[in-house]
């Protein structure tokens, strides 16, 4: 008898859980809301971020988001290969303008992000 009153029990709350659904924003609030998404959508599918965050091994290039040149792979701690390490001609910081234009970015500790 216990078992059936707890199933029910249970049942009844599980049931209302379903049911139950937040109550609509403000339309001030829906539209700062997709404002605050639009923003981070930008940010995430902008070909800086998309060109290394990969699905894969094999990172990309260029705002058109090309195969990276080289054969350029990941590696086993995101540096690059044995022979092919991103610091091989990505520097700690950017090589200075006289350098001329489409020269590899740098940074510290130019990597790729850990596998997903």
């Amino acid at each position: 008898m216990r078992r059936a009153a707890l199933a029910l029990a249970i049942v009844g709350l599980s049931v209302a859980a379903i049911s139950w659904s937040a109550p609509p924003l403000a339309p001030a609030s829906e539209k700062a809301g997709l404002a605050a998404f639009e923003t981070v959508k930008a940010v995430l599918q902008n070909p800086r971020c998309q060109n290394c965050h990969i699905p894969g091994d094999a990172p990309l290039q260029f705002d058109a988001g090309l195969t990276h040149a080289q054969g350029v792979l990941r590696g086993s701690d995101g540096f690059g290969q044995s022979g092919l390490k991103c610091s091989t001609c990505h520097g700690a910081v950017n090589p200075p303008p006289s350098y001329g234009a489409h020269v590899p970015p740098g940074a510290p500790g130019w990597r790729l992000p850990p596998e997903h």
